[in-house]
């Protein structure tokens, strides 16, 4: 038999390749040699070496991911003119030109329903779900944006969103993670297609868990069937670093303002600028941690006040008021730290989207401290949010829409 660079010739007397454990020639052989199929046996080492291209491959791509606030990886294949991602177990079967932007929406309505649209149609506009209102300014933000010369020569067209287009693809891209991850909560989603007060405080849940998602972090939910655990006052999650070993109490609390996200009343345009938390820390500070470090997450549901340094946001002084008198001030250490964030691109509507704002409080002495690898983990994903990277562009070594600027591409 004579040998190659692609591995010797297959004898007739050889073991079939399919597996059957019959020799070749008493098996495929006569197919084969019809169909002009010549098989080859692999070199001995090139396992080995296809092993180690493809992880070489995977920190590579981990890498140039990284620079996104993105540590997961990015599993799709394009296949005879079909592109095919894979999520949550599920291979979806996509046409080619399909953008990643395009897919996080797809994948956003699978996972909230048929039925639940249908129920929402049924509703008068107003009162419907302040989802279903994003997706229907949505389609009437594609055809504003739809650029057929820009089709025409890059198969796709671009616009910057506005406060409903953001907030319904940070959304899509949140579920996503956790879908990409094993780690969404079938509980936390169906809270998050209620119209009333469940729903804010699930999608603030579902934000801060998909941000440790998006960091490569494994989440351990409380299992709130359990009498005993739901009797405890507890975190929403924890969250396991396999570097360190450490596990981390994490809680998530969003402000209540009337007349936002589904909250009764009538808005108070006077109180949308205060950062009166003091009540939500003040809870978050009984929480049971049991001797781990803890994060504390807050969401101020507040207008945004763009080009204004963190020191002179409206909310400021009102917010570290509240951090000293329920923590003990700054050289205390019950919490490990406290993330203030305000995502609130509700309050945009038609306008361009801002970007989103966040602090951090950090005790000079934690009883608890988090890992600083974990922290420079979560400042590299927080500082990124809401600006969707589009993972197909940038593994293929296109220029990315994904930026410090949320952008879409459609």
């Amino acid at each position: 038999m004579s040998k190659d660079k692609k591995g010797k010739k297959v004898g007739r007397n050889s073991p079939c390749v399919c597996g059957t454990g019959l020799k070749y020639k008493r098996c495929c052989w006569n197919r084969h040699k019809e169909n002009g199929i010549k098989i080859r046996e692999l070199p001995k080492n090139s396992f080995t070496e296809i092993e180690a291209e493809q992880s070489a491959q995977r920190e590579r791509e981990s890498k140039i991911l990284a620079k996104y606030g993105y540590y997961l990886p990015h599993i799709h294949t394009i296949f005879k003119g079909k592109r095919y991602r894979t999520v949550w177990g599920t291979i979806h079967w996509r046409r080619q030109s399909e953008t990643f932007h395009e897919f996080l929406i797809y994948l956003l309505k699978c996972s909230l329903g048929e039925d639940w649209r249908k129920e929402q149609m049924a509703l008068p506009e107003a009162d419907r779900h302040i989802i279903m209102q994003c997706f229907q300014h949505y389609q009437q933000w594609l055809q504003d944006n739809a650029d057929e010369e820009e089709f025409r020569l890059t198969g796709r067209f671009s616009g910057q969103p506005n406060g409903y287009v953001q907030y319904l693809i940070s959304l899509a891209f949140d579920i996503y993670c956790l879908q990409h991850s094993l780690q969404l909560q079938g509980s936390v989603l169906k809270r998050l297609k209620k119209n009333n007060d469940e729903f804010q405080g699930a999608r603030y849940e579902i934000a801060v868990a998909a941000i440790f998602a998006r960091g490569g972090y494994k989440i351990e939910f409380y299992n709130e069937s359990d009498p005993q655990i739901m009797k405890d006052k507890h975190g929403e999650f924890i969250v396991l670093d396999e570097q360190s070993g450490a596990r981390i109490e994490v809680e998530a609390k969003s402000k209540r303002r009337s007349g936002i996200l589904h909250h009764e009343g009538e808005q108070e345009d006077a109180n949308l600028l205060k950062g009166n938390i003091r009540s939500l820390l003040n809870s978050a500070m009984k929480k049971k941690v049991n001797g781990r470090p803890y994060l504390i997450f807050i969401d101020l549901n507040s207008p945004p006040t763009e080009g204004k340094n963190p020191l002179d946001k409206p909310w400021f002084d009102e917010v570290m008021k509240a951090v000293d008198k329920e923590t003990g001030g700054i050289r205390a250490g019950r919490e490990s730290g406290i993330i203030i964030t305000n995502f609130s691109w509700h309050y945009q509507g038609k306008s361009r989207a801002a970007k989103p704002e966040h602090i951090y409080s950090v005790p000079m002495n934690p009883a608890h401290p988090v890992p600083q690898e974990v922290w420079d983990k979560l400042s590299s994903v927080l500082n990124k949010y809401g600006a969707i990277p589009d993972l197909d562009r940038i593994l293929a070594n296109t220029p990315s829409t994904a930026s410090n600027d949320p952008n879409v591409d459609s």
